[in-house]
């Protein structure tokens, strides 16, 4: 026969969420939370070009997935960028992947220089 545990889980009492201790404890665990999260979105962003920048593209479908590497192999996109986005680049191009500014990767086939830009 299965043997059956008699357990209750006890409600805690509301008294531990009022006060200063809670607010304080919780707004250091969501600022904590925060800043975890930023550090990892902000290693992988795609650069605006700068006004005057050499190297520049079009993004010529709906939702273009970028890259950390000129690979679909094991590769999960990192972040996503639209029809019309202008992107900085370089003249490099890998398997098919152009290599974007920040170390970055996209397919250049969806990839159309911007009038003007020395890239093609």
């Amino acid at each position: 026969m299965a043997r059956r545990f008699n357990t209750t889980i006890k409600k805690p009492d509301p008294a531990i969420f009022k006060g200063w201790t809670f607010v304080l404890i919780l707004g250091a665990a969501l600022a904590l939370l925060a800043m975890l999260h930023r550090g990892s979105v902000d290693t992988a962003r795609v650069t605006e070009p700068e006004a005057g920048a050499q190297c520049q593209f079009e993004v010529t479908i709906e939702n273009l997935n970028v890259r950390s590497a000129p690979s679909l192999d094991g590769n999960a996109p990192v972040q996503t960028i639209s029809r019309g986005d202008r992107v900085a680049g370089t003249p490099t191009v890998t398997n098919g992947y152009r290599a974007l500014d920040g170390g970055l990767w996209a397919l250049d086939q969806y990839l159309a220089p911007v009038p003007g830009s020395s890239c093609g």
